[in-house]
């Protein structure tokens, strides 16, 4: 969607305004579009609660009235002196009952259709926290996610008294790489040494893209030598 953007409008002019390049920016990259992902599936998971917990109040009530039916019944019942009134009564009973099982199945049914929809939307929610820790173009962790996670595991090594290593890299001459070859297989190049990130490092590491074509790798319960070797 971003390039299609851009060369829409390139295609329009020979190059691109400051006016064009903020509303880019604010439309396929701003931080906030994370945020407003994660209001809209949170608004939603909070609709289907309430309209589940009416569901749940009015069942509730209609349990209420189904008692003070089955009260009322037991009273009558106890006067009732002839037949006809006895099977009126066990008449009035019987549809009550259907009532109530009708109107529980409902709320089974809408029960079960709750919890589908909002396990839908917790997946989404998921996908969304991932996406948000995760650096689009190597799809190793972002900066946001190594600081989440230097910062846990450093409390760990210090609570348990493991070893924690931090490996960081960066790409020589990588600009001059960018400026002679291009942007484009620059980035080639970030994949292929994120590749090698990934390729090297064991399931519990931490590979990040710290910034720019700098690399944070943490390496819990590892020790120095081991680092080293890594």
């Amino acid at each position: 969607e971003l390039s299609d953007a851009l060369n829409a409008i390139l295609a329009e002019n020979r190059g691109i305004t400051q006016d064009q390049l903020d509303a880019i920016y604010d439309t396929h990259l701003s931080p906030s579009r994370m945020t407003e992902r994660i209001d809209v599936v949170g608004n939603r998971v909070m609709d289907e609660i309430e309209q589940v917990m009416s569901m749940i109040d009015a069942a509730a009530g209609q349990a209420t009235a189904y008692g003070n039916d089955l009260a009322g019944a037991s009273a009558r019942l106890a006067s009732a002196s002839t037949t006809d009134a006895v099977r009126s009564i066990i008449e009035a009973l019987v549809r009550s009952t259907r009532e109530i099982e009708a109107n529980n199945k409902a709320l089974e049914q809408r029960l079960k259709a709750s919890r589908s929809e909002i396990r839908q939307l917790q997946e989404n929610l998921d996908a969304v926290r991932t996406e948000s820790l995760t650096d689009p173009l190597t799809a190793l962790g972002n900066r946001k996610y190594y600081d989440q996670a230097i910062a846990k595991q450093v409390a760990h090594a210090r609570k348990c008294g493991t070893p924690l290593s931090l490996l960081i890299s960066d790409i020589d001459h990588f600009k001059k790489f960018n400026d002679t070859f291009g942007h484009l297989t620059g980035d080639q190049v970030l994949r292929l040494v994120a590749h090698a990130v990934k390729q090297n490092v064991k399931p519990q590491d931490f590979a990040c893209r710290y910034g720019g074509e700098e690399f944070a790798i943490i390496l819990p319960d590892t020790t120095l030598r081991a680092a080293v070797t890594i």
